[in-house]
C-alpha cells in the first residue's frame, strides 16, 4: 500500500513487489490515517527509541531494525484491522 507518488509507480518498483509475491494498492495521497503501515512504521519508531543505545554505527542499526521487524506482532492483524484483507 503506498500514496500516488509517482516514484511508487515506477515499472521497476511495480516489478519487484509483483517479483516477492505482493500486490500494490494505491491510497489517497497525503492520507496517512488510511494506512496501516504508517502504525506499522509507528511501532518501528518507538521500538527504535526504545533500542537507542543499541546503535553505534549502520551495521548495529541494521541489526537492531532487523530484530524489531522480525518480532513485530500483529503486523497482519493491524492491516485486518484497517480493513484490508
Amino acid at each position: 500500500m503506498h500514496d500516488n507518488l509517482s516514484a511508487h509507480k515506477e515499472a521497476s518498483v511495480q516489478n519487484a513487489i509483483t517479483a516477492a509475491g505482493h500486490r500494490s494498492l494505491l491510497r489517497a495521497a497525503y492520507n496517512p490515517v488510511d494506512g496501516p503501515i504508517e502504525y506499522v512504521f509507528n511501532q518501528l519508531q518507538c521500538e527504535l527509541t526504545h533500542r537507542i543505545n543499541e546503535i553505534t554505527d549502520d551495521a548495529s542499526f541494521v541489526r537492531v531494525v532487523h530484530s524489531i521487524i522480525t518480532n513485530l506482532r500483529g503486523f497482519d492483524g493491524t492491516f485486518v484491522h484497517c480493513g484490508y484483507a
